[in-house]
């Protein structure tokens, strides 16, 4: 009878493939001025409620996964990332980067839905796994998974939410919002800039347990083409130490042919499983 591989503890996990996870779930806090300002003589817009209902409308209407082929851009004063891959995203909390070599091979994949994450590294045989919210927790990163499909496409919340007027755009590119929704029984709190005229969302900042900005997503060159009209550049920033990540999206495909169960990897027996945080 053959005997089930041994698995090992592994103390260290790749800083690489940990990086490559921690790029999206860390949002960590930080301070600026709001973007946004209340003085002035422009009049307060009208109808924000049926903005809110005609985005949800449209949601609803949306093909909830997308596929594309990605670069992964992480930038940093002290380092600095660049790999070629692909995204999926399944609305409203389950994604999968996968991360190749120069000659086309899978080196990492992670993938996570609304509770769980796997991170692969193939070259080395090993996985970490766990839950999402307690690697937050363990890491110290003060705030409540977001729904990261949600949040990655630049879509809006077809979910009960609760808004709050903030102030319109000093840049004039629009109007602030502040937006309460619920995710895994925890609130969680976003700043998103809406261009009235084409109802997009062009800007969203995560807001953490202490009200302070933990990170900025901004959504570049939607795709004017194809329906829902998904960003092809997406930009991270605000992260500690000046450090951004950028996903630059193109042959993007949507559709409802991807399933929950796309999100989670068949890992193979020989591979090394690290629970993390231990």
């Amino acid at each position: 009878m053959r005997s089930k591989p041994q698995t090992i503890k592994i103390h260290k996990p790749n800083p690489a493939v940990l990086l490559f996870t921690l790029l999206f779930f860390v949002l960590l806090s930080g301070c600026a001025r709001p973007p946004w300002t209340t003085q002035g003589l422009r009049e307060e817009p009208a109808g924000l409620e049926q903005l809110i209902n005609n985005l949800q409308t449209r949601e609803r209407s949306c093909p909830q996964g997308l596929t594309a082929q990605a670069i992964f851009n992480w930038q940093a004063p002290a380092s600095s990332i660049k790999l070629d891959g692909s995204l999926q995203l399944l609305i409203p909390d389950a994604f999968k980067a996968v991360a190749l070599s120069p000659l086309g091979q899978p080196l990492f994949i992670i993938t996570a839905n609304d509770t769980t994450f796997q991170a692969i590294d193939i070259p080395a045989a090993q996985v970490l796994q766990g839950n999402v919210q307690n690697l937050l927790s363990h890491y110290n990163i003060d705030f409540n998974q977001a729904p990261l499909g949600t949040w990655l496409s630049g879509r809006f919340s077809t979910k009960s939410v609760k808004t709050q007027r903030l102030g319109w755009d000093k840049a004039g590119r629009g109007y602030w919002l502040k937006i309460k929704e619920t995710g895994n029984s925890a609130e969680i709190i976003s700043h998103v800039l809406i261009d009235l005229k084409s109802q997009d969302i062009l800007i969203r900042q995560a807001i953490n347990h202490n009200g302070q900005r933990a990170a900025t997503i901004i959504y570049n060159d939607r795709d004017e083409i194809q329906a829902c009209r998904p960003p092809q550049n997406i930009e991270i920033k605000d992260l500690p130490y000046g450090a951004r990540l950028t996903i630059t999206l193109n042959q993007i495909h949507q559709d409802d042919k991807l399933q929950p169960a796309d999100f989670t990897m068949q890992i193979p027996s020989s591979f090394t499983r690290t629970q993390l945080p231990e």
